[in-house]
Parts: structure tokens; sequence; C-alpha cells
């Protein structure tokens, strides 16, 4: 009987401790899912943060080809330009000439509203301007300084946009400015309107 009642507390005891350790590991799941919940959270913060950095700032401006002639023909660098704005007589980039280049900028503009837009460029020397596949400003010659326009109507969105440029000799000059509907003032394009994504 003795024997008997103590192989009973024995196999209680057995009972009671893998109890404790079935709750030790069910306890620890909860945790290390707990954990993977908290490591996930950070994780799609951290890629939202990265893509609204991204897409806020650095796939900002047009993507600029720079050529050592005038035909688009000698590659020499590809740089991303936050705005189209340039008035020098020097070289634009280290790789190019003072004189005797040009350039292809490509990307896209984004319209806050629906409406007509004028575009103005002043160039020094030749540019052709194309929005939303559309041919609005051409000027392909060799001159001083220009003030060329073109009119376009535009939904509310991104457009695709390209710009053509060739620089002669003395003095370059490229500045892309815009009149959006409700205004009567030409503006320079913000940065933030022109991506290359």
């Amino acid at each position: 009987m003795v024997a008997h009642t103590v192989w009973i507390k024995q196999q209680e005891g057995v009972v009671g401790i893998k109890n404790w350790y079935i709750s030790f590991a069910i306890y620890k799941t909860c945790l290390f899912w707990n954990k993977m919940k908290s490591f996930y959270t950070i994780l799609t913060l951290v890629i939202l943060l990265f893509l609204f950095t991204y897409y806020t700032y650095y796939n900002r401006g047009l993507q600029g080809e720079y050529f050592r002639d005038t035909d688009f023909k000698d590659l020499v660098a590809t740089i991303i330009d936050t705005d189209i704005v340039f008035d020098t007589r020097d070289s634009f980039h280290e790789n190019l000439p003072i004189n005797h280049f040009s350039i292809k900028w490509s990307g896209f503009i984004e319209t806050p509203q629906e409406g007509n837009y004028t575009f103005i460029i002043y160039n020094d020397d030749g540019i052709k301007l194309w929005v939303d596949g559309t041919l609005i400003i051409d000027d392909w010659n060799t001159q001083g300084q220009k003030r060329n326009r073109g009119k376009i109507a535009l939904t509310k969105g991104k457009h695709p946009i390209t710009i053509h440029y060739f620089e002669d000799v003395s003095r370059a000059v490229i500045k892309l400015l815009w009149i959006p509907p409700g205004f009567h003032k030409e503006l320079y394009v913000p940065t933030k309107r022109l991506s290359h994504e």
C-alpha cells in the first residue's frame, strides 16, 4: 500500500513537471511570436520610411544625358538634375567642354490639377521640349538667349517630359519654367514636380 502510494505521488510529480514544461514552452512561444510581430512591424515601418524618403527626395529631378558634341553621339555622363536652371559661361560638367555640347533630359512632370499649362524655356542655343509626347517648343537654332513658350492641356498627375538642348559657343542658358492653371506669372518648375521614375 505504501509502495502504491509512493508510486502515485511520483507519477503526480512527473505529470506536474511535464505540465510545467508545457506551460513554459507555450509561454516562450507566445513571447517569440510577440517579438516576431514587433520585428515585422519595425521592418514594415523601416520599408515605408525608405520608400517615402526615396520618392520624396531621391526620385526627384530629371535624368540628364550629357554629350561631348552637339548631335548626341559622345555620351560622357548621366546625371539626375533636380531642376533645369543653367546660365553660365563655364562647363555644365567636368567631362563636358565649355562649348559644343548637348544634353537630353527625360522623366516625368506631375501636374497638380487639370487644365491648360504654359511652359517657358529660356535657351541659348537650341531647344526642343516634349510634354506628354507632344512637341510644344521647337527652336533648334544657333542663337543668343531667347524666350520660348508652348501650351498644352493636361490632366492631373504624371506626364512624360523630354528636353533636347545644345550649346554652340559662348554663354550657355537653359531654364525651364511654367504657368499652371490659375496663375498669371511664370514660375520655375518645383523639384517636387519632377521625377525620373
